[in-house]
């Protein structure tokens, strides 16, 4: 296994590759600048030292599970462009008011670590937008803001908090809009039907869902289903279960998940949740180790190992 040069590795001038560069301000490699350049020190500041400490940590990392999935093996491309998705990260927090905790880095890397070394670090191998859940004393706390929920916003710093749970400035899916929105937990039985500005979590291993197929729309925070029950969603169903769509019925109830090898081809969403039925062998096959079902999904192999 070859291993990544780092020692005297030149010190990077925040540049991304040109296409989708995200940090215009600064520059990116291969197109013009946009806005003035920030005045940059002659030697390497605190921040360079990190974003690169943060960058080949995940790029020696993830080298193991680039050969096992027979990928190149991590470069210096790796290291340019995952430490520049480390100041993307860092731009972002301080967008939402937040400043970089420098006394927090030995622990960060720390953590960053130990996620490298689980079991699943192939599949779920840790990237730098994932920084904020991994070392969350990185960066100190969002503001307090005033806004309601359901508000526009540009930023989370600008919503008051809820009570219980957490607060967000957030994009629905299919929305073009920004809402300061509350995620709050809500007890089994509990309605959990959101709106605008609400998105309400069930708790205690219950699973928001209509409690009678005439009201779909009115969902309770209610045990998941089993063997025949109807669900919404995969999430909806019991462990070991799947909610397979019934062509027959035009609707998706929870059936037993398949194991591996086992036909598929008249359920395709009964395979398991690390399992699909490819059209051409129609058996449940496990998902391959840089790949997601429909082509979705990224890992960070598809961004490290080259």
């Amino acid at each position: 296994m070859s291993r990544m040069r780092l020692a005297g590795t030149p010190t990077l001038v925040l540049l991304l590759a040109a296409p989708g560069c995200l940090l215009a301000a600064l520059g990116c490699e291969g197109s013009t600048t946009v806005g003035s350049m920030p005045e940059l020190d002659a030697g390497p500041s605190a921040r360079d030292e990190l974003a690169l400490e943060i960058a080949s940590t995940l790029c020696e990392g993830v080298e193991p599970c680039c050969e096992l999935a027979a990928l190149e093996s991590p470069s210096e491309r790796c290291l340019r462009d995952m430490r520049n998705e480390v100041f993307v990260t860092l731009l972002e927090a301080e967008a939402e008011k937040r400043t970089v905790q420098m006394d927090a880095r030995a622990e960060c890397v720390a953590a960053l670590r130990d996620k490298l070394a689980a079991e699943d670090a192939c599949r779920s191998a840790p990237l730098p937008r994932d920084l904020l859940l991994i070392c969350p004393t990185l960066f100190s706390e969002i503001p307090e803001g005033t806004q309601e929920p359901g508000t526009l916003c540009e930023g989370t710093w600008q919503c008051r908090s809820p009570s219980q749970g957490t607060r967000d400035c957030h994009m629905r899916l299919g929305d073009t809009r920004r809402l300061c929105t509350w995620f709050v937990p809500a007890a089994p039985e509990e309605a959990c039907t959101g709106t605008d500005g609400l998105v309400v979590e069930c708790t205690e291993g219950s699973v928001c869902r209509p409690e009678d197929e005439a009201t779909p729309s009115e969902r309770r925070c209610l045990p998941a289903v089993y063997d025949g029950g109807p669900c919404a969603d995969y999430e909806g169903c019991a462990e070991g279960y799947a909610c397979a769509y019934q062509t027959s019925t035009a609707s998706s109830v929870c059936v037993p998940e398949r194991a591996l090898d086992e036909p598929c081809w008249d359920q395709p969403d009964a395979c398991g949740s690390e399992a699909y039925c490819p059209v051409d062998r129609g058996l449940c096959t496990l998902l391959p180790v840089n790949q997601c079902p429909m082509g979705g999904c990224p890992t960070a192999l598809d961004l490290v190992c080259r």
